[in-house]
């Protein structure tokens, strides 16, 4: 009896095992741009140079959604920008996936992060990592997700999700024309109740907000430990001044400051309904004009490069 339950044990690992480097073979030849997918690690290349990385959830994600704004904005900073973005997701995740991305060889002479308040006050965008079964099969990455103590529950989904006909035959994702092109016509009120609810189910008690600074603090350190300078950007919604906003930007201040790392709050920046396509995403014209009129000035000059490789 031992012996048939060792033998079944074995079996079902061998073919665990196989499936996972089957899958893992399947997605080492799969790399997107950034309008192409909702991953974060299929957006890493391996061993490039860029004069910026922009990173964030899904308010850094619009900069990448479409084609010709990621076009126009290489051809204004006059330098490639690569975009290291996920929706839904918080300071813990981009710490993963920004050491994926020095791992993988890749230099940023500078970093744009657009950071959100709501993300540092809950596990949901953080640890629960809402939205990993979108990146694929990448042991280096598994074992940080371990070493960081992400429960077992949210690995078991994240290797399962692999085992799927949809993830084999997985194809890129068309430009996202409708958040392109759409443009809100009003402020809805009860939308943005709604949206203020759902960015903060945990309130905003200051353990998560300490907790996420010192990931913060992390991710900082590992910026620059590769010659890489940051800039953090809160980008602009139609949300209006945020729960817990107030004690996120002293927390987040207290931590910069003495760096002398530059922030921009820039939430209440654009209040043109016309240039958003929901009440939090910025539409295509919005990102120029976000572009153009804020995030540029606040960058250094794209003729001459201020960022020393240590």
């Amino acid at each position: 009896m031992t012996s048939v339950f060792i033998k079944s044990v074995t079996l079902l690992t061998i073919n665990i095992a196989c499936g996972i480097a089957y899958t893992a073979y399947l997605d080492f030849n799969r790399q997107y741009a950034p309008w192409e997918t909702k991953s974060a690690l299929y957006k890493i290349p391996d061993t490039q140079r860029y004069g910026w990385l922009f990173m964030g959830s899904s308010h850094g994600e619009v900069f990448g959604h479409c084609p010709e704004n990621v076009a126009y904005i290489q051809n204004q900073l006059g330098e490639n920008v690569s975009y290291l973005t996920k929706r839904g997701s918080g300071v813990f995740q981009h710490r993963l996936f920004l050491e994926e991305f020095f791992a993988a060889g890749n230099q940023a002479g500078g970093v744009v992060y657009f950071i959100d308040p709501w993300a540092f006050y809950s596990r949901h965008w953080n640890e629960k990592m809402r939205f990993i079964d979108y990146e694929p099969i990448d042991l280096s990455f598994m074992w940080n997700l371990v070493r960081a103590g992400v429960s077992p529950s949210t690995l078991l989904s994240y290797t399962r999700s692999k085992f799927t006909v949809e993830w084999r035959d997985q194809q890129p994702d068309p430009p996202d024309v409708g958040a392109c092109l759409r443009q809100l016509d009003h402020r809805n009120p009860k939308m943005v109740e709604r949206s203020v609810r759902r960015f903060f189910p945990d309130g905003t008690n200051s353990d998560p907000l300490n907790r996420y600074m010192e990931d913060l603090r992390t991710l900082i350190e590992l910026a620059e430990s590769n010659g890489s300078k940051l800039i953090l950007v809160t980008p602009p919604t139609l949300l209006g001044e945020l729960p817990g906003a107030v004690e996120f930007r002293a927390a987040l201040n207290n931590l910069l400051e003495p760096q002398g790392i530059p922030y921009h709050d820039f939430s209440n920046a654009v209040e043109d309904v016309a240039l958003y396509h929901d009440h939090d995403h910025l539409n295509d014209n919005g990102v120029r004009h976000f572009f153009d009129t804020y995030l540029v000035p606040v960058l250094p000059e794209s003729d001459r490069d201020p960022f020393e490789t240590k």
